[in-house]
């Protein structure tokens, strides 16, 4: 049985079969929020550390987009060259999402922050 949708199911299949990646997403939002309340003056820059989550939150969405964009596509060499692009643009995201919120806990030349800051 050689239908269209056999290639789309079976990329359905690997996308909801990474648990790897999903236990990836919760490990940085437990450490995201650990950061932010246990200890909130190790975030040396706010705005690196706010856009490290907000690209963490789009790398979550783009698997969600694309899902509703394919529903609406005519055509599987379209919808796959969809996946295939949306899932190598959240791979991506994530570890500059990553890179991000570990940096914003750094500063520069390796010096500490002030206990009075």
């Amino acid at each position: 049985m050689n239908d269209g949708m056999y290639g789309i199911s079976q990329m359905v299949n690997e996308s909801t079969g990474n648990f790897g990646q999903v236990w990836l997403n919760v490990a940085f939002v437990i450490c995201a929020f650990f950061a932010l309340i246990i200890r909130p003056e190790g975030i040396c820059s706010r705005v690196r550390f706010r856009c490290g989550c907000g690209v963490f939150a789009i790398s979550l969405l783009i698997p969600g987009f694309t899902w509703l964009l394919a529903g609406n596509m005519k055509g599987e060499s379209a919808a796959e060259g969809l996946f295939f692009y949306s899932s190598v643009l959240s791979s991506l995201l994530y570890p500059l999402a990553f890179f991000l919120a570990v940096t914003s806990m750094v500063l520069p030349g390796g010096a500490t922050p002030a206990k009075g800051d």
